[in-house]
C-alpha cells in the first residue's frame, strides 16, 4: 500500500524498495498501485489483496489514509496475518485513533527505551531518556520524537564546522530539538 508521494515511490521501488527485499526472501509481491493521498475509498485495493490472498501488508501511507484503509479492510473482514506500516503509525495518536483496530499492527523501529544504548552526552541509558521524555512532556515517548540521537544535537550549534553538509545536518537537528524541547 503505497501513496503517490516520495515515500511511497521509494518504498515501492522494484530495485531498492520493499519489493526487492521481499523477493530476495521468496515472497511474491502484489503491487497495489500508487494511491492518491487522502483517498476515501480503498475497496479496489482491498479486493485485489483479498483475491490474491495476501497474508502480509506493508506500506508508507499518511496516517488518515491508513486509518481509512484499515477501517475499510476490517469492515470487509479481510485480515492479513501481518501488517507492518511505516510513517502512518509512528506516533501514538495515529494508533489511538484506530481504537481496537490498532491492536497487533507493527511499524519499523527507529528507537525504543529498550535499546541497549546510552546518550553520548549524558551517559543516560535509553530507558532513562524515555522516562525523562514522558515526565517532561506528559506524553508517551515516540520513536521519532524522543530519540537519543536528538539529545547530542543540542550542542551542535555551539561547535564550528567547516563542512557545510555537517552544518546543514546540525541546523536540521537543532530545529528538531527545539520542537521537541
Amino acid at each position: 500500500m503505497f501513496p503517490n508521494d516520495e515515500d511511497g515511490r521509494e518504498w515501492a521501488d522494484e530495485l531498492n524498495g520493499s519489493p526487492a527485499l521481499f523477493a530476495t526472501h521468496g515472497y511474491e509481491v502484489v503491487p497495489s498501485g500508487f494511491s492518491r493521498n487522502l483517498t476515501e475509498d480503498f475497496s479496489a485495493v482491498i479486493a485485489l489483496f483479498e483475491e490474491r490472498e495476501c497474508q502480509m501488508l506493508t506500506g508508507a501511507p499518511l496516517p488518515p489514509d491508513f486509518t481509512t484503509f484499515w477501517t475499510q479492510t476490517c469492515q470487509r473482514g479481510f485480515s492479513p496475518k501481518v501488517a507492518t506500516i511505516a510513517k502512518a503509525i509512528l506516533f501514538p495518536p495515529a494508533v489511538e485513533a484506530l481504537g481496537d483496530l490498532g491492536h497487533n499492527l507493527s511499524s519499523e523501529i527507529w528507537w525504543s527505551g529498550s535499546h541497549p544504548f546510552s546518550s553520548s552526552l549524558t551517559g543516560q541509558p535509553t530507558q532513562a531518556l524515555a522516562e525523562h521524555y514522558e515526565q517532561a512532556t506528559g506524553k508517551q515517548w515516540s520513536q521519532p520524537g524522543s530519540s537519543p540521537t536528538a539529545i547530542p544535537t543540542r550542542s551542535c550549534n555551539r561547535r564550528p564546522y567547516a563542512d557545510l553538509r555537517r552544518v546543514a545536518i546540525c541546523q536540521f537537528a537543532f530545529f528538531i530539538t527545539i520542537i521537541l524541547s
